[in-house]
């Protein structure tokens, strides 16, 4: 795997869900990695080496709101774009920053994430 390709944080749920786009980032020419659980503290320094957050749509609705309230707090020192999946057929709520129905196309989701990274640099 190339040191150049962009790596993508990703908060994902569903083992199902993980396995579609790790194939899909990885053919896109992203390198994904899974976190989980995380403190406030520790996310700032553990997002210092990635290149964009990737929130899928199977995290629950309560996690993904802490996530984006961490994520938006001035006393975070990381500052990465985020791409937030949202579900095609259900509630969307959005907090900003880029969107992308899922499920979606490998396509769309490089575009989106291409469009992500061009608008952050």
């Amino acid at each position: 795997m190339a040191v150049d390709q962009p790596k993508v944080a990703i908060f994902d749920g569903d083992p199902v869900v993980r396995e579609v786009l790790e194939i899909l980032l990885q053919a896109a020419g992203y390198r994904p990695q899974f976190l989980g659980e995380l403190a406030g503290d520790e996310l700032s320094q553990l997002l210092v080496d990635f290149h964009l957050l990737l929130v899928t749509p199977d995290l629950g609705v309560e996690r993904r709101k802490v996530l984006l309230e961490m994520m938006s707090n001035p006393t975070m020192l990381t500052k990465i774009p985020i791409l937030e999946l949202l579900p095609g057929d259900g509630e969307q709520i959005v907090r900003g920053g880029s969107i992308l129905l899922w499920p979606c196309s490998a396509e769309e989701l490089k575009r989106t994430i291409e469009a992500t990274l061009l608008a952050q640099g």
